[in-house]
């Protein structure tokens, strides 16, 4: 079945002139209708990768700051003042802040899992934080200095930029 360039009207393949408005349809003045697919990007396989390893660290985060909350509830004996008091407050406030940041990782991972456009920024900025977090340890943070370098020069990559919508 063809498609009169014209008006458009059904025609079928075997007439010359279109029977809604008369149009002549020789082989160079027909067109079939163009039919587009929206084209739904493929993620990146380093950007897989980093969604895991985000939902990985995000589990230990959240293992450790639940393990935190533990000290916290085992030291924290007003009776004992002022060390065990200042030991568990300070476990608690530790251990917070790891579920924070586990529940961020998650967050992190389900953006570039997706390939949302927010994603991206967001984890330009944690892998940035996190990157002057290990210059400030830097001889035991090395291996994860190298990680977040690594981590940020992909996430700049053209290609990847552009599946994030960037």
């Amino acid at each position: 079945m063809r498609f009169c360039p014209s008006c458009g009207s059904k025609v079928s393949d075997d007439s010359r002139f279109c029977p809604n408005c008369g149009k002549d349809l020789s082989i160079e003045t027909v067109q079939k209708p163009i039919i587009t697919v929206p084209e739904v990007p493929r993620r990146p396989t380093g950007v897989t990768i980093i969604a895991i390893l985000e939902v990985l660290k995000g589990v230990i985060q959240i293992i450790v700051g639940a393990l935190l909350l533990g000290f916290f509830e085992t030291y924290y004996d007003p009776s004992l003042w002022p060390y065990p008091v200042f030991l568990g407050t300070f476990a608690f406030a530790l251990g917070v802040l790891f579920l924070v940041l586990g529940g961020l990782s998650f967050l992190l991972a389900y953006g570039f899992w997706f390939g949302y456009r927010w994603a991206w920024l967001f984890g330009i900025i944690l892998q940035s934080i996190s990157l002057i977090s290990n210059l400030i340890e830097f001889p035991g943070g090395l291996i994860g200095l190298l990680l977040n370098i690594i981590t940020l020069y992909y996430l700049t990559r053209p290609h990847i930029k552009r599946y994030f919508g960037r």
